[in-house]
């Protein structure tokens, strides 16, 4: 099942002014697994 959370908060980021907002299929499962860094 895939993350609702995560398209809304783009929106909701968007809405308050924020230009580089995105929203990654894949989220940040597929970040990892790409080998992309994750700051803990």
């Amino acid at each position: 099942m895939f993350d609702k959370r995560s398209p809304l908060a783009t929106k909701a980021m968007n809405d308050l002014g924020y230009r580089n907002a995105v929203n990654m299929s894949g989220g940040l499962t597929v970040w990892k697994e790409a080998g992309y860094p994750v700051q803990h």
